[in-house]
């Protein structure tokens, strides 16, 4: 019987680290933009409750969202 190869649990260790590491850039990029926003401070905080509360979708969901609001205010002028 051979032994398993213990370099391969590295590698898919560093591949969870650095797909965590990208997860909290992502929430950290959504929160930082939801408080630079223009949005009135009770919207603030309830998108940052919303990230907070599922991070991943709420992430996605408010930077598509403003991106597709700034798309739109660029196309209007």
């Amino acid at each position: 019987m051979e032994e398993a190869n213990p370099i391969v649990p590295g590698f898919f260790d560093l591949g969870l680290v650095v797909l965590g590491i990208l997860f909290l850039a992502l929430v950290i990029w959504a929160l930082v933009s939801i408080f630079r926003s223009t949005e009135s401070s009770a919207g603030k905080l309830l998108w940052a409750l919303v990230v907070l509360a599922l991070p991943l979708l709420g992430s996605a969901a408010w930077l598509i969202g403003r991106y597709l609001q700034r798309r739109q205010a660029t196309v209007d002028g």
